[in-house]
């Protein structure tokens, strides 16, 4: 596929299995679960519902993981990653990328969260929670105080790993684990 001028996704939505593709080579690629595959002049790629690697290029790309536990490498550029559902690995690469989380149901606690490598605030990097529900306001980021009982929405960050709590427990509904990072700030995190 040479996708030329303009804006381009190839995705593998429906391939029966979980797929190999990088966008930093026009070589032919054997991408798994789709067979045999030539990229030119793409600039986006969406996941199938299987576990998938997909790699960006030095340009801005979207990566879109879909359901399982994918491993997404934006590259170089300001990217955009989207893990999905199940355990994923996302890795920026330069540039300000934004990293999509849509709702509590594509990161898990423990072992079922999801992990950022690469993240810097230094490049612009952004974690992007505004497809959750916070019930019923946006969350609001208290550092790595501990959750307070009868408030929702609220985010703090200790040892690594973001914590979300949706409703008026202290215990966290969902995590992200920020692979080297030793601080975050309410100013890296769009809600």
């Amino acid at each position: 596929m040479d996708g030329r001028d303009g804006n381009d996704t190839v995705s593998y939505l429906f391939a029966t299995a979980g797929v190999t593709v990088a966008l930093n080579t026009s070589a032919q690629q054997a991408t798994g679960g789709s067979g045999l595959d030539t990229l030119k002049g793409t600039e986006n790629l969406t996941g199938s519902q299987f576990a998938d690697t997909l790699t960006g290029n030095k340009n801005a790309n979207v990566l879109n993981g879909g359901s399982g536990n994918d491993t997404l490498s934006g590259g170089a550029g300001d990217d955009v990653l989207i893990g999905g559902s199940g355990a994923d690995t996302l890795i920026g690469g330069t540039g300000a990328d934004r990293y999509v989380f849509n709702n509590s149901n594509e990161t898990g606690l423990g072992g079922l969260r999801d992990i950022i490598n690469g993240f810097k605030a230094a490049e612009g990097d952004k974690l992007d929670l505004t497809g959750f529900d916070a019930r019923p306001d946006a969350f609001v980021f208290i550092g790595n105080a501990a959750f307070s009982a009868n408030n929702t929405g609220e985010l703090r960050f200790a040892d690594g790993v973001l914590y979300g709590n949706l409703d008026d427990n202290i215990g966290a509904d969902f995590e992200i684990q920020l692979t080297g990072v030793q601080s975050l700030q309410a100013a890296d995190i769009i809600v």
